[in-house]
């Protein structure tokens, strides 16, 4: 099974899949064998004599039993391979990585294909971050086609609306919208606010700890006033709903 885009996005697919290519010759592949699709996002395989579960990094699945159900029909042909993306595990004793295989005559890791389908949303860890720039380009053919999730109103991207947002509290949103002030605190915590009124309207905490790499990667946080920003977490009811974005690829400032 092969993702079906619109010719309008023949140009992304085209270098999605050199992404995925260039990716496939760069990572440190191993050869393994699928046991079982364990989960929506785990696939438990046999790598030499060695039994290892690997959990797909930096992703999350909104419609766990449609991502479950479409990896088993793709990896119907058990042999592939495994691109770890760390030594630990996760507390389930998880290894991290991704998983490499053919794919309409292509050799595609498979985020991309999950991306493309609109069957994940992009969760970004550290882990991961060398392939995130060919990730995000797979999650927006997949936004872009109204692909899968995308098509559906109850997973589309989230207005900063507090009173729509309120409903969502406790679950993992992707929320956009126009910063309409950017407040850096004398304790280095920055509160990025997409309303008038901070205590109900909806905020972007980003904690004293963390303000030097959201620095690093996005330039002056003061200076995202006006810009329009995309951010995906948990939403919490902290004066108003309010996502505390862990690390600075959970937030994209975007092109007007």
């Amino acid at each position: 099974m092969t993702p079906i885009i619109k010719p309008a996005l023949f140009v992304f697919c085209l270098v999605v899949a050199a992404c995925g290519q260039a990716g496939a010759r760069d990572a440190q592949l191993t050869p393994g064998r699928i046991v079982e699709i364990s989960g929506p996002l785990s696939l438990r395989l046999a790598i030499g004599e060695e039994a290892v579960e690997i959990r797909l990094a930096s992703l999350v699945s909104p419609v766990p039993e449609r991502t479950q159900a479409f990896l088993t029909d793709l990896l119907s042909s058990p042999q592939v391979d495994v691109e770890f993306l760390n030594e630990t595990t996760d507390r389930y004793q998880r290894r991290l990585g991704t998983i490499w295989l053919e794919a309409g005559g292509e050799r595609r890791d498979l985020h991309t294909l999950l991306l493309a389908e609109g069957l994940v949303w992009l969760y970004p860890y550290p882990d991961a971050i060398d392939h995130l720039p060919a990730w995000r380009l797979a999650e927006e053919v997949g936004r872009t086609s109204g692909a899968g999730i995308w098509g559906e109103p109850e997973f589309r991207v989230r207005d900063v609306d507090p009173d729509m947002l309120m409903q969502d509290v406790g679950t993992i949103q992707i929320v956009a919208g126009r910063v309409t002030d950017a407040a850096v605190l004398g304790n280095g915590r920055v509160y990025l606010n997409f309303g008038s009124n901070y205590r109900t309207d909806f905020t972007i905490r980003i904690d004293a700890e963390l303000a030097a790499a959201f620095t690093a990667r996005w330039g002056d946080l003061a200076a995202l006033e006006q810009r329009r920003i995309r951010v995906r977490g948990v939403i919490r009811d902290e004066n108003g709903p309010m996502i505390i974005p862990p690390n600075s690829d959970r937030m994209e400032v975007l092109e007007d």
